[in-house]
């Protein structure tokens, strides 16, 4: 238990820890008046049971002198009166320290969130290749969710109701302390033989909990991303089924949670009723005076109505807590990653005048075991065209995750004019870069804030956006075919538009900064012939201006390239012009005759 304590810390910043701090002094006074809600009807049930208080008792006498009330009878009544203006002040009271407690916990759901998230996007490239995506929306969604509801709520209710059960308590004890003994033994001995007998059945059914919920999540994701061959294929009742076990699994686990929770609250309905008797023979027994007994008696009886409720919620705390150790877990932990935001982003951007130089580069994947690259040495000359080309496993893309900076070399280097890439210099290299990758991701947007990505309606330069959907051959489409042109919503992940136009969207994307180094990783794969060609006839119209990096499947992209570099099993086999591969390289000449590599007779007449 002490663990997730400690894992406040985690969970909250220094300044909203001091925040908690300052707020113990309201829950403190939340105490002091439930206690006083309690006493208050011992002193009323008194005058009630003996109105000889009222001259025998000085504290009664003197109250009773400041009524000026005439008789008993009107004492009672104003008495009656300040007991229920008491209490409108505890209730109000009560109200404006829950509202305190509660918008601050419930306030930490924004801040945990925003601090997971960020240090999700922090982490390097690597990290999400090895992460799935259900995985990190459940945690910055479901999971921070669960554990503000179920880790700082029942954290907050344990303090605060803790803190007006010991009121209470000692209250008891100062007045009676065999009679206290006896309530609040039994009543507080239940809950914790319940407890210590449940306690890791708890957290066995919390992991069994958190493991279904990421199924259900996993499943959702992959169904809502593959919903067209889950159609075609007939495999709806599949994914159904995965979904509904995880989904029983999920119910299940959190109905034995909720049942244990309750479990002693049901029991102590027989407990406080013989718990109450007991007191009331006991007192009986021991004073026969009734004018003694019927406050004693009234004061366990209202001490019993606010006690019970109170140990309740202290122990749903933490029973509620020992369920959440999984996805608390969790959450800490990610929390814990290390990461740290990159260098800002600023007007400079790093354009090679001269040469990208790639030497001795070697990469390997985390948990491979092999390289992905080796000893890859490249001199790359600036507003050129090179041209990636090679079998699947070649290593292209990996080559072009690194020239991106996206992922860190395992050894060797790349340089640009002699500047070494590294995390100082990677942000005005990644500025310079325009990218085109195999999957074009698409935000439910327009198709103006699509082209340029992370950028404000009121922020995009139409210009600059019209300028490169032409280049991409996408403007007339655009403005044509569409009624509200670059208003047009695209729909989640682009459903109303055809591949080749995703794929054109991605490309005036990458050209609308005005890049000077355009990296296409088999970015025409999806184009049709005739719109294949316009695409290349505006990278043709690029050539000498910008630097042009393309990984190649078709003759006809490759073509464009000043170089073509041969990859195979993530080595460089070749460099040269076309001619010079199918004539002198091998693993070139394979690549053609295997159809990976288009024959060239039917490129030069469709250009």
């Amino acid at each position: 238990m002490l663990d997730k304590y400690k894992k406040l810390s985690i969970l909250l910043t220094p300044k909203e820890l001091r925040t908690a701090i300052l707020l113990l002094p309201v829950l403190f006074g939340l105490a002091a008046v439930e206690t006083a809600g309690v006493f208050v009807f011992m002193p009323f049930l008194a005058v009630a049971a003996n109105p000889d208080l009222t001259v025998h008792s000085p504290l009664i006498a003197a109250l009773f002198r400041f009524s000026g009330a005439d008789n008993h009878q009107e004492f009672m009544l104003r008495l009656a009166a300040g007991v229920f203006l008491l209490y409108m002040f505890i209730s109000t009271y009560r109200a404006l320290a829950h509202y305190a407690l509660y918008r601050f916990i419930n306030m930490r759901r924004s801040s945990i969130a925003k601090r997971l998230l960020a240090n999700y996007l922090h982490q390097p490239y690597q990290f999400f290749l090895g992460r799935h995506s259900a995985a990190i929306t459940k945690s910055v969604l479901t999971d921070v969710d669960y554990v503000t509801s179920n880790v700082l709520k029942p954290l907050g209710n344990m303090i605060a109701y803790g803190l007006v059960a010991l009121a209470i308590i000692a209250l008891l004890f100062s007045v009676h302390p065999v009679a206290a003994l006896m309530m609040g033994g039994g009543i507080g001995g239940i809950y914790a033989l319940v407890y210590l007998s449940a306690h890791t059945l708890l957290g066995n059914v919390g992991r069994e909990r958190q493991k279904a919920n990421q199924g259900r999540f996993k499943t959702l994701t992959e169904l809502v991303g593959g919903i067209k061959e889950i159609k075609l294929r007939g495999l709806e009742d599949s994914y159904l089924d995965r979904f509904i076990s995880a989904s029983r699994t999920y119910s299940n686990r959190q109905a034995v949670a909720d049942s244990i929770s309750n479990l002693p609250r049901i029991l102590l309905e027989l407990l406080a009723m013989a718990a109450l008797f007991g007191v009331a023979i006991y007192l009986v027994m021991e004073d026969d005076d009734f004018t003694k007994t019927i406050p004693l008696l009234g004061l366990y009886a209202v001490a019993g109505y606010r006690l019970i409720p109170a140990l309740h919620q202290v122990y749903r705390a933490a029973t509620t807590l020992q369920v959440a150790s999984a996805p608390l877990e969790a959450i800490c932990r990610d929390l814990l990653l290390a990461g740290k935001a990159g260098a800002a982003r600023g007007e400079q951007r790093l354009f090679p005048a001269e040469r990208i130089s790639i030497n001795g580069l070697g990469f390997r994947y985390a948990k491979a075991k092999q390289d992905a690259l080796r000893e890859v040495t490249l001199d790359i000359s600036a507003n050129t065209t090179v041209a990636l080309v090679g079998g699947t496993g070649a290593g292209k893309t990996t080559l072009v995750d690194l020239l991106l900076g996206l992922l860190p070399p395992t050894r060797g280097e790349i340089r640009v004019d002699g500047v070494l890439l590294d995390k100082a210099t990677l942000p005005a290299w990644q500025s310079a870069i325009g990218y085109v990758p195999q999957q074009i991701f698409l935000s439910d947007t327009s198709i103006a804030e699509n082209i340029a990505l992370g950028l404000k309606p009121e922020e995009i330069d139409m210009a600059a956006l019209e300028q490169a959907a032409r280049a991409a051959n996408i403007h007339d489409f655009i403005v044509q075919e569409l009624a509200d042109g670059y208003r047009t919503k695209v729909g989640e992940r682009g459903v109303r538009l055809s591949g080749g136009q995703i794929q054109r969207i991605g490309i005036a994307r990458a050209l609308y900064r005005d890049p000077a180094v355009l990296v296409m990783d088999e970015a025409t794969s999806a184009l049709d012939t005739v719109t294949e060609q316009a695409v290349i006839a505006a990278i043709r119209a690029m050539k000498g201006s910008k630097t042009v990096i393309l990984v190649a499947h078709r003759l006809s992209t490759a073509m464009l390239a000043d170089t073509i570099v041969v990859m195979r099993n993530g080595e460089i086999a070749g460099t040269g012009d076309f001619s010079t591969l199918a004539a002198e390289n091998e693993v070139f000449g394979e690549l053609v005759r295997a159809g990976q590599i288009a024959n060239p007779e039917q490129t030069v007449e469709g250009s």
